[in-house]
């Protein structure tokens, strides 16, 4: 578990299912992504199930739900790229009411200081459409640098925008 002033982040389980179709079934939420729009309960409790196995299947704690007194608010993790190199993803997801309140920040800093501090990882990397401010503001405060624009390099339902790719370099002791 990962605890942060206002939040904790805590392994997947599917009595959180609930509180998560909310954040999964709203189109705001998942348009600059390529997870589907989720329509009923079960497909969300599919999904959670989903990332419990990956968890299981690394060993370890990839993917965190968001808890916001006690309440599943959004989901979090670092998915491996090249686990052997020390290559990971990053991404974060928050339940649109809980916007503006700086939770999202919170929860991404949050992650990140784990990654840092309890992993073997060297570098994290993480995707934002150009038209996002919000997630562009979030890693950029985080410390990720950007990387590389890439025009046209989002794609969905013939939505097609600019995205920038971060990178946040860790550099370890010897």
């Amino acid at each position: 578990m990962i605890q942060t002033n206002r939040l904790q982040l805590i392994s997947p389980c599917l009595d959180h299912a609930g509180d998560l179709f909310e954040v999964w079934s709203d189109f705001e939420v998942i348009k600059y992504t390529y997870m589907p729009l989720l329509k009923t309960y079960q497909e969300c409790e599919d999904k959670v199930k989903m990332f419990i196995e990956r968890n299981s299947e690394h060993g370890s704690i990839l993917n965190f739900i968001i808890l916001y007194h006690g309440k599943a608010i959004g989901i979090c993790g670092f998915p491996p790229i090249d686990a052997e190199r020390g290559k990971y993803g990053f991404y974060y997801q928050l339940c649109r009411k809980y916007w503006s309140q700086g939770l999202g920040y919170e929860a991404a800093k949050g992650l990140l200081n784990y990654i840092v501090n309890n992993t073997q990882a060297q570098a994290v990397f993480a995707d934002a459409v150009s038209i996002n401010p919000a997630s562009l503001s979030i890693l950029s405060r985080i410390g990720f640098q950007k990387n590389h624009i890439q025009p046209g390099g989002f794609n969905r339902n013939n939505l097609v925008l600019e995205l920038v790719h971060f990178k946040y370099e860790i550099i370890r002791a010897p």
